[in-house]
């Protein structure tokens, strides 16, 4: 975290967005050169947009829980107010949209971990009741 510097308006624009209640939209990576050609080309893509906001964003990393140990595809922490905030973002490359049991084993883990926001972005898209879950969570559902 230290040594990242953002600006004010940018950093309250990230906060607002990371706990705000979930908005349903399509994911769009400013300058990319198209669809992921595969899960990494995903998680590396979707690092270096959460870099370019500011945040410090890392892929592919185990972080401890209350309960067990978790890998996180991306994990993307900032700092606002002296307060550090955490999003996990969850990618799936996969060829069938995501299930409810996708989000709801994403609320599990950022209960355990305690971040204050998820995203899973999906190249397929999500079932209807995976959408209904997130809805009602501090999860956000993403198609790519």
């Amino acid at each position: 975290m230290e040594g990242s510097k953002i600006g004010k308006e940018r950093v309250k624009e990230i906060v607002e967005d990371a706990l705000s209640e979930p908005k349903l939209q399509e994911y769009e990576s400013a300058g990319s050169t198209g669809q992921p050609k595969d899960w990494k080309d995903l998680q590396v893509k979707v690092k270096e947009i959460y870099s370019n906001l500011g945040c410090q964003a890392e892929e592919n990393v185990i972080v401890g829980g209350g309960k067990t140990k978790h890998q996180i595809d991306v994990l993307a922490t900032f700092q606002f107010g002296g307060q550090n905030y955490r999003i996990i973002i969850d990618c799936k490359h996969w060829s069938s949209r995501v299930k409810k049991s996708q989000v709801s084993s994403l609320i599990g883990v950022l209960a355990d971990i305690g971040a204050e926001k998820g995203i899973i972005v999906s190249k397929m898209g999500f079932q209807r009741g995976a959408y209904k879950l997130a809805a009602y969570t501090n999860i956000e559902a993403k198609a790519s």
